[in-house]
Order: structure tokens, then C-alpha cells, then sequence
């Protein structure tokens, strides 16, 4: 073994949060991704649409309800005083 027997010393800095671009969030995040894309893939679309059955009509009956609401009229985004 060749080499200094007393390495200089090193410092480390500790960061809390995300740290740019490599950090451990992006990482995480990737990897992520990454499991809900093959998820996706392999539960197909008809298994997706099933799985979300309920969400879906909820959705449905929400704006179905707020189509009745309107009584013909429309009013987008939300109202200034």
C-alpha cells in the first residue's frame, strides 16, 4: 500500500430538502416514476379505468349535478363581486 498515511482532512456539508439536480429526491423520484409506469403498463388501460370506477363517477355525478345547477346557464372560472 503506497500513499499518505495522513490524509488531509475532509469536510462535509449536511443539506436538509432538495439539492438540485442528482440529489436523493431526484433519485427517489425517478424511481417512482419508474414503478407507476410499469404499474400502469401492466394493469392495462381497462384495468386503470376499473380501478378508478368509483373516483370516475363521483366525478360524473358531481358535474352532472352541476350541469342541473346551472339551469342553462354557464359561468367559467369564479365569480368577482
Amino acid at each position: 500500500m503506497t500513499g499518505d498515511l495522513n490524509p488531509s482532512p475532509v469536510a462535509v456539508t449536511l443539506t436538509s430538502g432538495p439539492a438540485g439536480p442528482g440529489s436523493i429526491d431526484d433519485f427517489e423520484l425517478f424511481y417512482a416514476r419508474r414503478a407507476l409506469h410499469r404499474f400502469r403498463a401492466r394493469l392495462g388501460r381497462q384495468g386503470l379505468l376499473d380501478l378508478l370506477a368509483a373516483d370516475i363517477e363521483e366525478g360524473n355525478a358531481l358535474l352532472r349535478e352541476s350541469a342541473r345547477a346551472s339551469d342553462g346557464t354557464f359561468q367559467g372560472g369564479a365569480r368577482r363581486s
